[in-house]
């Protein structure tokens, strides 16, 4: 005679998953820089780019006048942010207290060095974005790239 399950066993199953660090979700796959295609429009060649320790690149394309930002100056700049495949996702002005937190790290620690005038491209993995998580518009696990323009440092 063949069983019958129980109602009380797949919720059960499904907590025992969990339980044992199992997920019941799929895992979000990160992009990796170095691993993904970028959209010609992008001009990103990580070899004319300089990587950071904590894992992303940039370029400085105009490298402006004055005094570097540094952590704890207020900066005032235009940024640009697409995808890697070359999806606008949004641009616009931004002032914020470097290293604060209020951006993701990797704009955050992006904008550091840069001088007034100064226009710099970032790329950043998923990590120092929006993780597995996304954001909006931004998928989860997205590589990003930026641009920026340091109108003055406060």
């Amino acid at each position: 005679m063949p069983r019958s399950s129980s109602p009380v066993v797949a919720p059960l199953l499904a907590l025992l998953l969990v339980s044992c660090g199992g997920s019941t979700e799929p895992e979000v796959e990160l992009e990796v820089i170095e691993e993904v295609e970028f959209a010609p429009s992008l001009n990103i060649d990580l070899s004319q780019m300089t990587k950071v320790p904590p894992g992303f690149y940039y370029q400085d394309l105009t490298v402006g006048e004055g005094d570097e930002a540094r952590t704890g100056d207020r900066a005032f700049l235009q940024y640009i942010l697409w995808l890697r495949t070359g999806q606008l996702i949004e641009a616009g002005d931004f002032d914020f207290v470097v290293g604060s937190g209020f951006a993701i790290q990797g704009f955050d620690l992006g904008t550091i060095g840069m001088r007034r005038g100064g226009v710099r491209k970032l790329v950043i993995p998923p990590g120092l974005a929006y993780g597995a998580t996304g954001s909006g518009p931004i998928p989860p696990g997205a590589v990003l790239v930026f641009q920026l323009e340091l109108d003055s440092i406060g």
